[in-house]
């Protein structure tokens, strides 16, 4: 390839948007070899646009066919030379940057050495606790991504909490700088930044967690709330990482506005999954790993809302998982930890249910209870997951 390092940049961006082009797999290896072949030959390039590496990383991630490729060209090429050229890394890199490395890393792990990785971890660390004062929403939730992806460091500790919760300090920034304006994240951006700081159990400030999510699924006007339905409910896989993050970080009993009752993170987003199913978002693998996704963290909250919680919520929490159960039904489960979410899903109806039937005997008042109380599985419910789980999920 006689192209500087730019030009190579540019057309793997141009190829990456161009439809209907089918040779990525061959121009992923041709790519990789270039710079396996002769790494020296590319320093002068390198040294002018350090942002090549991480740019052809990102193209290899998604379109190489074996991984071992990829793993070679981070280990001999990308580690090698940002070892070299420290300084000239850190003044090049941008959040989009530290996104792609780490998905690449986290794509070939099995295959990296471990001084390797360990290199890569340091090198994007040290460049968010630098910077973290320039990056936008977009990049604060693509880096705390990207630094969750990244695993085990050198001593196995995970993901510096002090680093997460600075990034979740600077979301706040952004929410401080327009209190009326429009919500700063974009669902995609939301759900990054949640499914983020669930991996790193980042607990240490609920309050600003409770304040994330008010701001951007509560809506204190009633028109707009169906506007708002309607929005997220085309941001299904979004809405799973929520919920499992609401559900992960023991959110799911905090009200999101106190002066609001029954403004619970679930109960808020059990209209906008409903309104997901009902408009027919789920579709495909992507859904059905949607479906499992969202069952799975409502199949939690169902068996820890079972007691002292209030019948409002639970009845939420029980229809959207009997609704997502019976969308399942149609769906392409196929993988292993899709099938594994769904089956802990009704594994947590059945214990809830357990649960409640057992409270219920407990006093005679309990026994009186409607047959439609929320702590009651409708006969609909039973049967729904008899067929589901007679068709051999």
């Amino acid at each position: 390839l006689g192209l500087s390092g730019r030009s190579l940049c540019d057309l793997l961006h141009v190829l990456t948007n161009t439809r209907g082009y089918s040779r990525h797999a061959e121009t992923a290896v041709a790519v990789a070899n270039v710079f396996a072949d002769n790494p020296g030959s590319w320093e002068t390039e390198l040294v002018l646009w350090p942002q090549t590496l991480p740019l052809v990383a990102e193209y290899l991630t998604h379109r190489i066919p074996d991984l071992r490729l990829l793993a070679h060209f981070l280990e001999q090429v990308l580690v090698p030379f940002w070892r070299r050229h420290p300084t000239a890394v850190a003044s090049a890199l941008l959040p989009h940057h530290i996104s792609a490395v780490s998905a690449a890393c986290t794509r070939c792990s099995k295959l990296m050495r471990a001084d390797s990785k360990m290199h890569v971890r340091t090198t994007l660390v040290d460049w968010v606790l630098k910077n973290i004062d320039k990056i936008g929403p977009r990049g604060v939730a693509g880096v705390a991504l990207a630094l969750s992806r990244m695993g085990l460091g050198p001593a196995a500790e995970t993901t510096p909490s002090h680093l997460l919760e600075a990034l979740l300090g600077r979301a706040q920034e952004f929410l401080d700088e327009a209190p009326e304006g429009p919500a700063p994240f974009r669902p995609d951006w939301l759900g990054m930044l949640l499914s983020a700081l669930s991996r790193g159990r980042c607990r240490a400030d609920p309050r600003a967690l409770t304040r994330l999510l008010a701001r951007h699924l509560l809506s204190f006007d009633g028109g707009h709330r169906a506007a708002l339905d309607s929005k997220w409910a085309r941001e299904v896989q979004n809405l799973a990482l929520i919920a499992h993050a609401v559900v992960k970080l023991d959110l799911q009993r905090v009200l999101l506005y106190p002066r609001r009752p029954h403004s619970h993170a679930l109960a808020v987003l059990s209209p906008m999954v409903q309104a997901a199913v009902s408009a027919g978002s789920l579709k495909g693998p992507a859904g059905a790993r949607s479906a499992g996704l969202l069952a799975h963290a409502y199949g939690a909250a169902v068996v820890l809302l079972s007691t002292n919680a209030e019948d409002r919520l639970v009845d939420a929490c029980n229809q959207t998982l009997h609704l997502l159960l019976k969308a399942s039904l149609v769906l392409p489960v196929e993988t292993i930890r899709v099938r594994f979410q769904l089956l802990s899903a009704v594994q947590c109806w059945w214990l809830a249910l357990d649960t409640s039937s057992s409270s219920s005997s407990s006093c005679s008042s309990a026994r009186s209870k409607s047959r439609n109380s929320p702590h009651v599985a409708p006969l609909e419910t039973l049967r729904t997951v008899h067929r589901w789980a007679g068709e051999g999920r």
